[in-house]
């Protein structure tokens, strides 16, 4: 049996589809925008090898240097996972 429950089970088969598609079509980053008091997501996002974004962080992409203002802000908190290569 798992250590996982359901609702993690069905995140991490999420997480590893959509990092499957990124590697298909080259992404190396994913960025997980998340309501900062949904604690319990975030703890498992990390768990998962996500970290945080730095607030001082620059992509040089307007939209995604956007977001970021907002999260340091605490609108939401960011979090990014790079793609593993198999």
């Amino acid at each position: 049996m798992s250590s996982l429950n359901s609702s993690e089970g069905d995140r991490a088969a999420l997480i590893a589809e959509i990092e499957s598609v990124a590697r298909k079509q080259g992404i190396q980053k994913i960025l997980i925008w998340i309501d900062p008091k949904a604690t319990r997501a975030i703890s498992f996002y990390k768990k998962e090898g996500c970290r945080e974004i730095d607030p001082a962080a620059h992509y040089g992409d307007e939209a995604i240097d956007a977001r970021i203002i907002e999260a340091r802000e605490g609108a939401f908190c960011l979090v990014e996972r790079v793609v593993r290569w198999l």
